[in-house]
């Protein structure tokens, strides 16, 4: 068995044209120590014939492709079977219709060694739409007490650190933000590399999938309530509050009949652009 330097996963569900455009622009790429992992929730849109064809396509590119096709428990179910499939030290999560913001974005990141102490390593996002880009530059790291500070299709994972700490499957769209919360408050190593990683899908596709994944509640509504309960779940959230409260950059949008602080999303936050 191969030993990869990193692994990108796409999880799809009903997206086979998104699922071309990202798998179009990764075998684009002019590094390739890489393998691809496409984790599909079933689908009846022609998805698993797409990615028969693209195997022998990745397969002439000298890049392992593997995919998987079955039912899941939603979009961190399928990260999470990902995860145990994947070979490389790295994980990436790219969904479908994103991608990665040049040919050589990874051989920028991955052709020289990273430090061995380094444990997640993040960087700024594009966000295209009608034909138009707007960065998202990560925020700083301490903002991720209450919200994320960069986009997860923007941060290298090593597989080892995942795989102890799996997705919390009870959440609809925030487990990416739990996952990375636990790692800050364990003193995790993160590291930040000033480039654009990845290029968010435009608006149709994110609400699609967001509408397949959530039942079509509303994402400012799902964001609200599963911050909240992040905070709750914090063992000690005074300092958190204290910091939402104080003279720092953000305020609690509400307070609770409890006093608690009722942390409402930015756009920031938003999974897909407004």
């Amino acid at each position: 068995m191969k030993k990869h330097v990193l692994s990108i996963i796409t999880v799809c569900r009903q997206a086979r044209e998104a699922l071309k455009t990202t798998m179009d622009q990764i075998l684009l790429q002019s590094w390739r120590e890489f393998e691809y992992l496409v984790i599909d929730g079933s689908s009846s849109d022609g998805t698993q014939e797409l990615l028969t064809d693209y195997t022998g396509r990745f397969a002439d590119a000298g890049i392992s492709c593997r995919f998987l096709s079955e039912p899941d428990h939603g979009i961190y179910d399928a990260m999470n079977k990902g995860t145990r499939l994947a070979h490389g030290t790295w994980l990436l999560f790219l969904n479908a219709g994103d991608l990665l913001s040049g040919p050589d974005i990874l051989q920028q990141i991955f052709g020289t060694p990273l430090a061995s102490d380094i444990q997640i390593l993040y960087g700024d996002t594009l966000c295209t739409y009608q034909n138009h880009q707007k960065p998202y530059p990560a925020l700083p790291l301490d903002h991720i007490t209450f919200e994320m500070p960069f986009c997860h299709q923007s941060a290298f994972i090593r597989r080892e650190l995942l795989a102890a700490h799996p997705y919390d499957v009870s959440y609809k769209v925030c487990a990416d933000h739990q996952f990375f919360l636990n790692m800050y408050l364990q003193k995790k190593t993160f590291s930040y590399r000033r480039v654009f990683r990845s290029e968010q899908a435009a608006l149709p596709q994110r609400k699609a999938a967001h509408a397949e994944r959530t039942g079509n509640l509303p994402p400012v509504r799902i964001l609200a309530d599963e911050r909240n309960r992040l905070l709750s779940e914090i063992r000690d959230p005074a300092p958190f509050r204290a910091a939402l409260c104080g003279s720092g950059t953000k305020k609690p949008s509400a307070l609770a009949a409890d006093g608690s602080a009722v942390i409402l999303p930015t756009p920031h936050d938003i999974p897909f652009p407004y």
